[in-house]
């Protein structure tokens, strides 16, 4: 029961967001289950952030915290629409050792609220040395958003076309595109190979014949959803 319970579950997709909407979402507790609920009605429990760094504050040796709640190291990132803090606590502190004031960052993590201020404990950052890749995020994140107001509002069904069930229909899950399709494959290849150092894109390249735009397509959305990390350049592991 517990095996199949895990191999069911799938870590909820990173979304990105710029600051002001997580700032200007209503965050729910929901009996452990907590969320932001963005303004347009969208439930988000991970974001994708990037911005710069503009203040980091991180105690001295000898400065020990006085209780679980009392955070132990911060970056404040601005993406230029709002600013948000970054928090650690206790062993966690080592992920904002290598990032200093100025730094461009790209951040996955899981949105929190304490005392009314919303922050982010971050999974991943990661440096932006190249500057392009502003660019490429912000179409994604403009595209990324796009679709969540749009599902907002699916199309309707007439009433007077109900769905008929048949055999095609129990296929339907089998119905998946083809970059869906290559995206699990990928997964399951690093989950497979990775021996904890991470997978190389040759690696993955020589065990999935696909072209290699449908690769690339498909990595690229992999480390955008926060499914995929790069731990050094041309590694990668299951986030």
């Amino acid at each position: 029961m517990n095996s199949d319970r895990s191999k069911s579950y799938k870590r909820a997709t990173a979304i990105k967001l710029y600051i002001n909407h997580i700032l200007s979402g209503t965050y729910v507790k929901d009996d452990g289950n907590n969320y932001l609920e963005t303004f347009w009605g969208v439930h988000v429990s991970r974001v994708h952030i990037l911005g710069t760094i503009v203040r980091k504050w991180v105690p001295r040796a000898n400065n020990e915290s006085k209780s679980d709640r009392t955070p132990q190291a911060s970056l404040t990132v601005d993406d230029g629409t709002e600013t948000i803090r970054l928090k650690a606590w206790k062993d966690d502190i080592k992920i904002f050792e290598d990032f200093q004031l100025g730094d461009i960052i790209d951040v996955i993590g899981h949105v929190r609220e304490y005392e009314t201020e919303k922050y982010i404990a971050p999974e991943v950052i990661k440096r932006i040395e190249n500057p392009n890749w502003e660019l490429i995020h912000e179409i994604n994140l403009i595209e990324s958003l796009h679709r969540l107001k749009s599902d907002r509002n699916p199309p309707k069904i007439s009433a007077e076309a109900p769905q008929i069930r048949s055999k095609g229909s129990e296929d339907s899950k089998m119905d998946k595109n083809p970059k869906s399709i290559f995206k699990d494959k990928i997964v399951d290849l690093i989950r497979n190979l990775d021996e904890g150092q991470g997978v190389s894109s040759n690696q993955l390249k020589s065990n999935i014949k696909i072209p290699e735009i449908e690769f690339q397509n498909a990595m690229m959305d992999l480390i955008n959803e926060g499914t995929i990390y790069q731990p050094s350049p041309g590694k990668y592991r299951i986030l």
